[in-house]
């Protein structure tokens, strides 16, 4: 969760963004093989492409330039 919102914040330096503590301890990673594995879904591109394209469609509805 971490590097996901380091890299929000990269995007969106003057978003006010906090991380609050969660219940769940130490590091999680997310491996997309097994899900290739079990349902058969690979990602179509990495998970900070998802974050800019989904952050720029919104922007976009509110009249705001691409970031």
């Amino acid at each position: 969760m971490r590097e996901a919102v380091a890299y929000v914040r990269q995007l969106l330096p003057q978003a006010d963004i906090r991380l609050a503590p969660g219940r769940q301890s130490g590091h999680m990673h997310y491996d997309p093989s097994t899900t290739e594995a079990v349902i058969g879904y690979s990602p179509q591109f990495p998970m900070e492409e998802g974050f800019r394209r989904t952050i720029n469609m919104v922007r976009a509805k509110c009249g705001l330039p691409a970031v």
